[in-house]
């Protein structure tokens, strides 16, 4: 997990108040994380922009474009 003082800052910018700050538990601050990316995915098709997806993994040389299948 990020550093503690990460963890404040992401709730800070997604409006949560500073007194509920002592209720905020890691699962709680997970949820927050998702909601984050699913709103800056919202955001990027909105605009025009393609979600990067994370690349497959390389199990074959030809799997990334060294050698021809």
């Amino acid at each position: 997990m990020q550093t503690l003082l990460d963890a404040w800052a992401l709730c800070v910018t997604l409006g949560v108040p500073d007194s509920e700050w002592e209720n905020m538990t890691f699962p709680k601050i997970y949820a927050l994380k998702r909601i984050r990316k699913r709103n800056q995915e919202f955001q990027i098709a909105l605009h025009g922009g393609e979600i990067e997806k994370k690349p497959k993994k390389a199990k074959y040389l030809s799997d990334i474009g060294i050698f021809p299948k």
